[in-house]
């Protein structure tokens, strides 16, 4: 199954991994997304997370950075993820992914982008 698919050459999550999304577990949904930021040619970086409460994993595309965090929060587990340039991650700033809100990771990523090139 593809995760991703271009549409009007944007990069969306396809409707195939929208359609399965609540049937995965979150470690796998967490999984899906990683594999869904390769297939758009984000190159997994390597982090150190100096936290114990969660599993970071930071995609990279030229000089763009996914954050990707699978953390416990209120005895439930959540996916958070940051967006921003290169060795300027400097804010706490994350957002949740949320089934509804899917398509908001691509829209940070199109912003931060379009800043890189500035």
């Amino acid at each position: 199954m593809s995760i991703t698919e271009k549409i009007n050459d944007r990069r969306v999550w396809s409707e195939e991994f929208i359609m399965s999304y609540d049937e995965l577990t979150i470690e796998d949904r967490y999984l899906s997304l990683i594999m869904g930021l390769n297939e758009a040619g984000f190159v997994k970086q390597d982090y150190t997370s100096y936290s114990p409460l969660s599993k970071v994993t930071d995609l990279q595309l030229d000089s763009v950075v996914v954050r990707l965090y699978l953390v416990e929060l209120n005895n439930d587990t959540v996916i958070c993820y940051r967006v921003g340039l290169a060795g300027r991650m400097d804010n706490d700033d994350t957002d949740t992914i949320f089934r509804l809100g899917l398509d908001t990771i691509w829209g940070d990523i199109r912003r931060v982008w379009v800043i890189s090139k500035l």
